[in-house]
């Protein structure tokens, strides 16, 4: 870490700035945690590398919800939340098959997986995105 030059992802979740001997720790605000979370290009890039090696081994929605709760929060889903997964990938695959009917750009897996449809693809991104926000809002205080 760079003394003199925050990273800005760091800076949303209190990071102690590091010019000071003996930084203090301000409150928490969760608002700009979330929207970087939701909107910062590291995390996107997480999401697509994330969803890439789910992908990579996993198959069939049920199996890719499993293998995404065992990498991402490090168990497997209950039933309610695989149930509530499902039916989030199913929405999102709908909505990226609109979005790329509508020659919107779809943020796929890295690295690109070949042999699976661009928008089940850039629904495993929405999914792994979604888990890996789950995951950081367990632990808040």
């Amino acid at each position: 870490m760079r003394r003199n030059l925050r990273y800005p992802l760091l800076a949303q979740f209190d990071a102690p700035d590091a010019t000071v001997v003996c930084a203090r720790r301000f409150t928490t605000t969760t608002a700009p945690q979330a929207l970087m979370l939701l909107n910062d290009k590291i995390v996107l890039e997480m999401a697509r590398r994330f969803a890439g090696r789910v992908l990579d081994t996993a198959s069939c929605p049920s199996q890719l919800i499993q293998q995404a709760y065992l990498l991402g929060l490090g168990r497997r889903p209950d039933a309610n939340e695989a149930k509530t997964m499902q039916e989030f990938l199913k929405r999102q695959m709908d909505l990226c098959r609109e979005r790329e009917r509508a020659k919107q750009p779809l943020l796929t897996p890295l690295p690109p997986e070949e042999d699976v449809e661009p928008a089940f693809a850039a629904a495993v991104v929405d999914l792994c995105h979604a888990i890996l926000n789950l995951n950081e809002f367990l632990f808040v205080d």
